[in-house]
């Protein structure tokens, strides 16, 4: 990620599923595996109503440059998940590099 885009995804904030223990909803194995997130409430409602998960289900926001800090090690983020927008970035050593030429901000 460059600077400019560094910062836009620092200050976004996101919608994550809440996980029994504390941290996020991992998908996958580690070094291909994401954590989806979302950057609307409506969007991670749909998400969980489409997996029959409204029941409980539990939630919490943050922005992103704390949520770097709770992805599981190996992880990368699926960012709006089932949307015309949706963008992965995948784990590497030194951070997230973006892997899809839509990103977040384009919206």
């Amino acid at each position: 990620m460059d600077r400019q885009d560094r910062e836009a995804f620092n200050s976004t904030r996101f919608y994550c599923q809440a996980t029994e223990r504390p941290g996020t909803l991992a998908l996958g194995d580690p070094g291909s595996g994401v954590v989806p997130v979302f950057t609307s409430l409506d969007g991670l409602a749909a998400y969980l109503t489409a997996r029959g998960e409204t029941e409980d289900a539990r939630w919490f926001s943050t922005l992103g440059a704390d949520l770097l800090t709770l992805l599981p090690a190996g992880y990368g983020l699926l960012i709006d998940p089932g949307t015309g927008h949706a963008t992965v970035l995948t784990p590497r050593r030194q951070g997230l590099s973006r892997s899809a030429l839509r990103s977040w901000e384009e919206r």
